[in-house]
């Protein structure tokens, strides 16, 4: 998964952002840029729900992540993971148990 498609996106995507914002495409931040202002940025909204239905988007979206999480691992030791997916957990944990705060940070926030 991934290989040339991925630099091939990762190349168009650039082309895109340059032409659509006239901001300097990878190329003139790497060569000429060296503070990285006027980088080129797009913004893509896509309203899945219009062109997929939830169910069938669900299942195509879990086949991928089973897909990606049951490949074979470099090391065995290390888990494969997704984007997103340590968040959620966290979410969940904050959830049932609160968030943890630094106890300096906390102070803070009761001194407001």
């Amino acid at each position: 998964m991934g290989y040339w498609k991925g630099s091939g996106l990762s190349i168009v995507l650039d082309m895109i952002a340059t032409l659509l914002s006239n901001g300097s495409s990878v190329a003139e931040v790497t060569q000429e840029n060296s503070d990285e202002y006027g980088v080129s940025q797009i913004f893509i909204a896509i309203e899945v729900d219009k062109l997929i239905d939830g169910a069938t988007r669900d299942a195509k979206l879990q086949r991928i992540m089973d897909f990606i999480t049951t490949a074979e691992r470099a090391d065995d030791n290390v888990a494969i993971r997704l984007p997103g997916h340590e968040f959620t957990k966290l979410l969940d944990d904050n959830r049932r148990h609160g968030i943890t705060i630094d106890d300096s940070v906390w102070a803070k926030i009761q001194a407001l």
